[in-house]
């Protein structure tokens, strides 16, 4: 009986996600969620929150394996609430760059120390592993992380590398959204690794 249920449980959740895929194939293409230009200059003068700025991309866009970026909190590895969807090389957000697609991002986050990590989006495929790329974020910065750059994407096996494109994305992230200029930006890279190793 058990297993009866958990099989109509697995049947309507590909039929969900089949749905999901769908209706996004037939947008073309989305707002980016997580975009500058979707801070608020307020944000910029606050003194109890800090805002990260990094980029995302692959050499090419991708639809049927397209990677999703999942942000959780590091001491608990909970979801990060209320954060919009985000995704590394997906056709459905514009490119911000002209030579591969890709996008640059912003989040305003309390301080803390959290990690990245990443999906498929694709029903029949489940992650074994993935890496994590920690960083922390301090009230009243805004920081640079770097990018999260894919070298192989769009296949059942992805490589991730984080670059530093701190001159590139922020020049692209001050021209959408001047607001960021109200305070110099600190460059800390995420890295990749464990809650242990993070000290």
């Amino acid at each position: 009986m058990k297993f009866e249920k958990f099989r109509l449980f697995m049947k309507i959740k590909n039929l969900v996600m089949l749905a999901v895929i769908f209706l996004l194939s037939a947008c073309g293409s989305i707002t980016n969620k997580s975009a500058v230009s979707l801070i608020p200059e307020k944000t910029f003068s606050e003194k109890e929150s800090g805002v990260v700025i990094f980029s995302m991309g692959a050499t090419e866009y991708c639809i049927s394996f397209a990677t999703d970026l999942i942000l959780r909190y590091l001491n608990t590895t909970n979801l990060v609430e209320g954060m919009p969807p985000m995704f590394l090389d997906s056709y459905v957000n514009k490119s911000d760059f002209p030579d591969h697609h890709g996008t640059v991002n912003a989040l305003r986050l309390n301080p803390g120390k959290y990690y990245f990590s990443t999906g498929i989006l694709n029903p029949y495929l489940h992650t074994i592993q993935t890496p994590n790329m920690l960083f922390e974020v301090l009230p009243g910065e805004t920081t640079y992380l770097g990018e999260i750059f894919m070298p192989t994407s769009c296949a059942r096996r992805n490589s991730f590398e984080i670059r530093d494109n701190f001159d590139r994305d922020m020049a692209i992230a001050v021209k959408i959204n001047p607001s960021i200029n109200q305070r110099v930006p600190v460059k800390r890279l995420m890295r990749f690794g464990t809650a242990a190793a993070f000290k």
